[in-house]
């Protein structure tokens, strides 16, 4: 039978004073809730983690050493490549370090760079211009305007 008003049980004001109020949250209950929640989570993650770690037959975890070893060994060659061929190039000690790459041709490359700093900072730099050069007490004709010698111009070559 389907339901008719009378049927449906009907609100009244003192029904919706019975009602408990909608409970609110404060920041901190927010904050604790949300924390139980990660720490839930985090538990999880870690659990399978470990599960997928126990699946792992023998021969994958030694793959997987390998493989870490073999990436270790790369960087250590990498390394003892970078200081060689620094030493060939003749850098300064402290400049060994600064050497970058893993191919001969980017260590090739970093050391050239290096070299150009290193040789723009050991060059001797030229001295500044001396203006006063050739006006000096041994060169008493000098003068020192081009105004003064045309005066002195103008005065020994003019005819009155």
């Amino acid at each position: 039978m389907p339901d008719t008003e009378e049927n449906t049980p009907a609100t009244t004001p003192e029904d919706a004073q019975s009602q408990p109020p909608a409970k609110t949250f404060t920041q901190e209950d927010v904050n604790r809730i949300v924390g139980e929640r990660v720490a839930s989570l985090k538990a999880k993650a870690d659990a399978y983690d470990k599960a997928q770690d126990a699946a792992k037959t023998e021969a994958q975890r030694q793959a997987d050493l390998i493989a870490g070893l073999q990436n270790q060994v790369a960087a250590y060659e990498a390394a003892v490549a970078r200081r060689q061929a620094a030493e060939a190039a003749h850098l300064p000690p402290e400049a060994v370090a600064l050497v970058t790459g893993t191919t001969d041709q980017e260590i090739n490359e970093s050391i050239a760079q290096i070299q150009a700093v290193v040789i723009s900072l050991t060059q001797p730099r030229r001295p500044a211009p001396d203006p006063s050069q050739g006006r000096g007490p041994g060169n008493a004709h000098a003068t020192a305007t081009v105004a003064e010698a045309r005066d002195k111009y103008s005065k020994k070559y003019t005819t009155t």
